[in-house]
């Protein structure tokens, strides 16, 4: 699968999904308490997984469940 988060610090963070998320490389103190779901759960192959992005800062993961 495309990977549609660009990691960057040249960009400024932007949520434009299902195309592209512009994130920062690393998480912040944020991250903990202001993470969200972006758009519906999808499948890489056997392994689903969601986009999770910070409401603050922008940080965005991909964040993988079991099948």
């Amino acid at each position: 699968m495309k990977a549609i988060v660009e990691y960057t610090t040249e960009r400024n963070p932007a949520n434009l999904y299902p195309e592209k998320i512009v994130s920062p490389p690393r998480p912040s103190a944020c991250c903990a308490a202001a993470m969200e779901q972006v758009g519906e759960l999808q499948w890489d192959g056997v392994w689903p997984f969601v986009y999770r992005r910070c409401g603050t800062c922008g940080y965005t993961v991909r964040r993988v469940f079991q099948a």
